[in-house]
């Protein structure tokens, strides 16, 4: 049999918790929020999308590569939809951690550098994979990696991409140094001219290059150009290359 008092303090303690709930309620009824992103979150950037938002879910997509880049946590994913993007203006789009960028096919999500003589990515850390979409006229001039420039032990994966008519000092595709690895699978390189090494690839330092069934152009009008390598420029560096 419960006693009487054991009851009251029961219904006491409940009454103390509902209390506490609704002050703590009421203090934070006005704080603002921000979206956070679990690792693993997919992010996608529309041509119809807004730097308003945070690049998800489908529904609310945002503009521009670099704001969803900006978002995204270690380990997400950006899908980046049909269309032509453009990074910003005077900067690359800098990578700084693991990130998975997918596009719709090379036809049909292009980047192109429009304007002002600048990369289009520059990755600095993280494992970062790329596929789907195509890296267009990318310009580095009197520098490194037209396309993309890789450093600081950071690697890249290229997965059905297009380079094509990007142009450096050296390694006007892909410049790449400081350790890392590349592997580059069912990819193409074309029109990439380098005044200096590394028409398509420029590698430099400990890393490993591993290509796949990729292409680097061919005859005058599509084949890549530079001093030396006009494909693939190494030095100190390891290859394995197989397929077409």
């Amino acid at each position: 049999m419960t006693h009487p008092l054991s009851e009251i303090r029961i219904h006491a303690s409940r009454s103390i918790i509902t209390i506490v709930m609704a002050f703590i309620l009421f203090l934070t009824a006005g704080i603002p929020t921000r979206a956070v992103f679990a690792a693993g979150t997919t992010l996608y950037v529309t041509t119809s999308g807004t730097d308003n938002g945070t690049c998800g879910p489908v529904l609310t997509p945002c503009a521009t590569i670099s704001q969803a880049v900006a978002n995204a946590a270690d380990g997400d994913t950006i899908n980046i939809g049909s269309g032509i993007f453009f990074p910003p203006t005077d900067t690359p789009i800098t990578i700084e951690k693991s990130l998975t960028l997918v596009g719709q096919g090379a036809s049909n999500t292009m980047i192109y550098r429009s304007g002002t003589a600048r990369r289009i990515f520059d990755i600095t850390a993280g494992n970062v994979t790329i596929q789907n979409l195509t890296i267009w006229n990318g310009a580095a001039t009197g520098d490194l990696g037209g396309g993309i420039k890789v450093s600081n032990g950071a690697s890249l994966s290229l997965n059905s991409v297009t380079l094509k008519e990007n142009q450096a000092a050296n390694g006007a595709g892909v410049f790449m140094i400081g350790g890392g690895s590349l592997t580059v699978n069912n990819t193409v390189f074309t029109n990439n001219v380098a005044t200096g090494n590394g028409g398509a690839i420029y590698m430099s330092g400990s890393g490993t290059l591993t290509i796949t069934d990729s292409t680097f152009g061919g005859g005058s009008s599509t084949g890549n150009q530079a001093v030396n390598g006009a494909a693939i420029y190494q030095v100190d560096s390891t290859s394995a290359i197989s397929g077409g």
